[in-house]
């Protein structure tokens, strides 16, 4: 139903009804930010020809395809950040958060969309999940930012990792003199070392990636790509590995220890035809295969789900 301007006002208050009297309504200064945001969006929408034309709750269908996007980054951000976490019980707390965020939003909105529940209510609703996405964006940086994963024995190295496809990525590595290098020649697919030094970028080495299919780096769920993972010991040792998909749907992990001289050294090659997950855990890492009770770990501890 395409509802104007003037019919908003006689519905109900609505957001396209505030914005267009600024005047009238004294907002705080944080609140008059959001509601400017959500203006922003409105207008986009009502110049997008598949929202604009129509009007109405067409624009609360644009701004919930906004907020679906911010939905997904959230998604994203929260599966990578609890890749870092090497305690199930920590992240079973960032899942437990998230999903307690999100009942609280689906009703904190939706008491919006049924008060009254007319056209202007669906679509100060739909904005409500936008911006309340957009606030839990802002607050997950607290997490990325100072969350700090109390992970004594090894850890993940995310600013020497990457997540998704690695082809054409050249990363240096802060805890070695070395670059490490996706390269894509001739269908074949390589992981490539060098030494990182003034006069010295002598490639000592290479890991065949052939085969491997990297899911999207932007996609919300995807854990294939190339992590630097750091063993505290005595001295520490620095390990690099990979995670990929197959073209019959079986996943492939390989673990490679790193030195500034030697070539990469395998220590760890798994293939699963059911796929798996891969998780940090004290002391190690562990791959747990699609529909199976049994764990995989390096080192060699082998447990059960």
């Amino acid at each position: 139903m395409a509802v104007s301007s003037a019919q908003f006002g006689r519905i109900g208050l609505s957001l396209l009804a505030v914005l267009a009297l600024p005047a009238i309504f004294a907002l705080s200064r944080e609140a008059y930010a959001i509601e400017r945001n959500v203006g922003h969006d409105i207008r986009e929408c009502q110049e997008d020809p598949r929202f604009g034309e129509t009007g109405g709750a067409m624009i609360g269908d644009c701004l919930l395809e906004i907020s679906d996007q911010v939905d997904a980054e959230i998604e994203r951000i929260i599966a990578r950040s609890a890749k870092t976490y090497c305690r199930q019980e920590d992240r079973a707390l960032l899942a437990r958060t998230q999903s307690d965020w999100q009942t609280y939003r689906q009703g904190y909105c939706e008491l919006i969309e049924r008060s009254p529940g007319n056209t202007p209510a669906y679509v100060n609703s739909a904005a409500c999940m936008l911006e309340t996405g957009r606030e839990r964006l802002a607050n997950l940086a607290y997490v990325v930012d100072y969350g700090q994963p109390n992970c004594p024995f090894q850890k993940l190295h995310m600013d020497e990792s990457r997540f998704g496809d690695p082809v054409g990525v050249s990363v240096e590595m802060s805890f070695l003199p070395l670059i490490w290098e996706a390269r894509a020649k001739d269908e074949a697919l390589t992981l490539e070392f060098r030494r990182n030094a003034r006069n010295d970028n002598t490639v000592i080495g290479e890991v065949d990636l052939s085969g491997c299919i990297f899911c999207p780096e932007g996609k919300e769920d995807c854990d294939d790509g190339v992590f630097f993972m750091e063993v505290n010991d005595t001295p520490s040792r620095h390990y690099l590995f990979y995670a990929c998909h197959l073209a019959d749907g079986a996943r492939r992990l390989e673990l490679f220890g790193l030195s500034e001289r030697n070539p990469p050294f395998r220590y760890w090659d798994v293939t699963e035809a059911s796929g798996f997950e891969w998780a940090l855990e004290p002391r190690t890492l562990q791959v747990l295969p699609t529909g199976s009770l049994q764990t995989l770990t390096w080192p060699d501890r082998r447990g059960t789900r």
